[in-house]
């Protein structure tokens, strides 16, 4: 997800918050191993900032559904000490 946001904020934000995201996301990409992949896309807040100016009503109920069916099982795997990536 993103990787597909980066349009997004560049359109929305500028291109210095869609190039802070391209950095972050280049380095667990670029060594094939994708365990690190979300624990450096949790920290990127452009994406998350863009989520936030959506001011449809159907996507922001979604969002909010999806995330919050989300942290329930994730939070169990990472209590329990499950990798969740």
């Amino acid at each position: 997800m993103a990787i597909t946001a980066i349009p997004f904020v560049w359109q929305r934000l500028g291109a210095a918050y869609a190039l802070f995201m391209v950095i972050n996301l280049y380095v667990p990409l670029s060594t094939g191993q994708f365990e690190g992949l979300g624990r450096c896309s949790t920290v990127l807040f452009p994406m998350f900032i863009w989520l936030s100016t959506l001011h449809w009503p159907m996507v922001q109920h979604t969002l909010i559904a999806g995330f919050a069916m989300l942290y329930v099982p994730c939070l169990a795997l990472f209590v329990n000490i499950h990798p969740i990536f």
